[in-house]
């Protein structure tokens, strides 16, 4: 659902932590929505990768920023080769 609002208001780019990030700065979405919208995210992460450790929400979001900072490398680096 995060990601279909995101679409439709031209926020496309970066990963879904971005993306509510980007909604909530854009004052698309208030900080008790951002902050549920991470909440819903982790629940996610936490399905879809059931068979991790658990790890605390800090935790989480530190191994998710360190994901997105990869992904903007990735996308950083694929911009310069072209």
């Amino acid at each position: 659902m995060v990601e279909a609002s995101a679409k439709e208001k031209g926020v496309t780019t970066g990963s879904l932590i971005a993306k509510i990030n980007e909604l909530h700065n854009l004052g698309l979405l208030r900080g008790h929505l951002k902050e549920a919208a991470h909440e819903v995210r982790f629940g996610g992460n936490e399905a879809a990768h059931g068979d991790l450790a658990p790890v605390d929400h800090e935790t989480a979001e530190v191994r998710d920023n360190a994901d997105e900072q990869r992904g903007r490398a990735r996308t950083s680096a694929d911009h310069q080769c072209r």
